[in-house]
């Protein structure tokens, strides 16, 4: 269990699946959680697809093959609160006929939106 006194500037109800927050052509960006804020600002102008979810599970795997299908490439970037990469496997699973590439992060990377932009933007290319 991850426990953080962080939020977001806008609280979100947190439904069944993701939520679209932004639309884009580029690739999706995958935010959990207290990383959606620094997601939001490091990705600005960028022509992504945000998708949100408060927590971690379940993992909607339709919202994510449909956003990665909808893109020109199916490229992701996983942003998660805690030890990144704990949801690298049900990506991989998702994607298993979808041609993507994974770039994995942490709320450590979110804290630093600088370089959280160059990283997205870096794998994006």
């Amino acid at each position: 269990m991850h426990v953080t006194a962080e939020s977001n500037a806008e609280p979100r109800a947190g439904g069944e699946g993701f939520e679209r927050v932004r639309e884009g052509l580029g690739g999706v960006v995958l935010a959990f959680g207290v990383t959606l804020d620094p997601v939001l600002r490091a990705t600005a102008g960028l022509d992504v697809t945000v998708l949100y979810a408060t927590t971690i599970r379940p993992f909607d795997e339709i919202g994510l093959r449909t956003a990665a299908l909808a893109a020109d490439r199916g490229d992701v970037v996983l942003v998660e609160p805690g030890r990144p990469g704990i949801s690298a496997g049900h990506v991989a699973e998702t994607l298993v006929h979808v041609p993507h590439r994974l770039l994995v992060l942490g709320v450590a990377d979110a804290h630093d939106e600088p370089v959280l932009g160059r990283s997205v933007r870096d794998f994006l290319r």
